[in-house]
């Protein structure tokens, strides 16, 4: 199955991808995680991908993680979404080497960093409005909050908390998610993505050290490798491919569903559904699908690609902006698609034990990530009136 990804083979990480495929509709029905899946990959340096050869990567551009991560998603959507903040981690560290120097070797190592962002009292989803803390203490300092929506945290070494500093300034945390007072729960209960870790994270007068502590002062004053403060969309990118993945694994489960139908309506054009013409047109249909995601989302990766390599305002507001119509155009083919599969079962593709609705399901969860309505306003408004583009990593 490993022919499957071979993007991923190239890398010489397609078994991995083909054991996660393996195992996903299993998992499923069953109720668990892909924990030891991830973790092998991880140890492959997976997501450290990003990173120069010198710092123990591989230095794969943006398109590159983008196929990767459509081949992933196509896998296992919650492994693909569960590594997202990892990659989001070495992406920061590769732009500011001597400020995260002390993680850096980990990260090459196989090391995966989550991510404690979002909390329950903040009125603006998205703002950097934190009740979580982090307050000196004798040599070090004590972090004390809770996290929401903690995806992949279950999966990761070390997670890095965002959090308040006395005089109200932000700074960067990063512990081990087996320090004491740290605790990771399994309380997600969306309708899909459910394997993904995205509950709560509790932090409990944990005690950190000075020097896995990046203060407000120090990001402030760290180098650029650019000449913008912008944010990157690269997160946003990133999730669109898992959108894409999930698409490219329902067009490949509609192959083999219908492959496998032994009988075909009385009324149908052919005795075999593989050869009824109608059969056909829907499979037919979710490849094209399948096709419009991958080429939607590859595009912008490029020009994220080509933001960054220019490091300019302007190139990654251009940037921000093919990101967001990659969403939008990605969001509604899958929806429509995932949905589109029963139809090429017929009404055997409803049975539970098959888990088809497990695509639309996945794929719905994912696009309710900051909802695209906002997006097309946004793009509109910059179009009609020059707006530039909301500056923050949930655009």
């Amino acid at each position: 199955m490993s022919t499957d990804f071979p993007h991923a083979t190239r890398l010489g990480v397609g078994e991995n991808f083909a054991d996660l495929a393996a195992g996903e509709l299993q998992r499923e029905r069953e109720g668990f995680p892909p924990t030891a899946q991830v973790r092998a990959l991880a140890a492959t340096g997976y997501a450290a991908l990003r990173l120069p050869p010198r710092l123990g990567g591989r230095g794969i551009s943006i398109r590159e993680l983008v196929e990767l991560t459509v081949e992933l998603g196509s896998a296992d959507s919650h492994a693909a979404h569960a590594l997202r903040n990892a990659f989001l981690f070495a992406e920061s560290a590769m732009l500011d080497e001597e400020l995260h120097a002390r993680w850096l070797p980990g990260l090459a190592a196989g090391q995966l960093v989550g991510l404690g962002f979002g909390e329950a009292e903040m009125p603006r989803a998205g703002a950097a409005e934190f009740l979580t803390s982090v307050r000196p203490e004798g040599s070090g300092f004590v972090l004390d909050g809770v996290k929401l929506y903690s995806t992949g945290n279950a999966y990761c070494d070390l997670v890095l908390v965002q959090a308040r500093e006395p005089d109200g300034e932000v700074a960067h945390v990063v512990v081990p998610v087996d320090r004491e007072g740290v605790e990771i729960l399994d309380d997600w209960d969306g309708i899909g993505q459910r394997f993904t870790a995205s509950g709560t994270t509790r932090f409990h007068q944990v005690r950190v050290e000075a020097e896995e502590v990046l203060t407000s002062a120090q990001l402030a004053a760290r180098p650029s490798r650019r000449s913008t403060e912008r944010a990157s969309p690269l997160a946003q990118v990133y999730l669109t491919a898992v959108v894409a993945g999930i698409v490219a694994g329902a067009a490949r489960e509609a192959v083999g569903l219908v492959v496998g139908r032994g009988r075909n309506y009385y009324h149908g054009t052919a005795e075999k559904p593989r050869d009824d013409a109608m059969v056909q047109a829907v499979v037919g249909k979710l490849s094209a699908d399948a096709f419009a995601t991958r080429a939607t989302v590859l595009a912008a990766a490029e020009s994220l690609d080509a933001a960054l390599e220019v490091g300019t305002t302007a190139a990654l507001e251009a940037a921000s902006f093919d990101a967001a119509r990659a969403k939008v155009v990605v969001d509604e083919i899958a929806t429509r698609a995932t949905a589109a599969l029963l139809d090429a079962g017929s009404a055997s593709a409803i049975r539970s034990g098959l888990a088809l609705d497990r695509f639309w399901r996945n794929a719905r969860t994912l696009v309710a990530h900051n909802p695209t309505s906002y997006k097309q306003r946004v793009i509109g408004d910059h179009l009609l009136n020059s707006t530039p583009p909301p500056n923050g990593s949930f655009f």
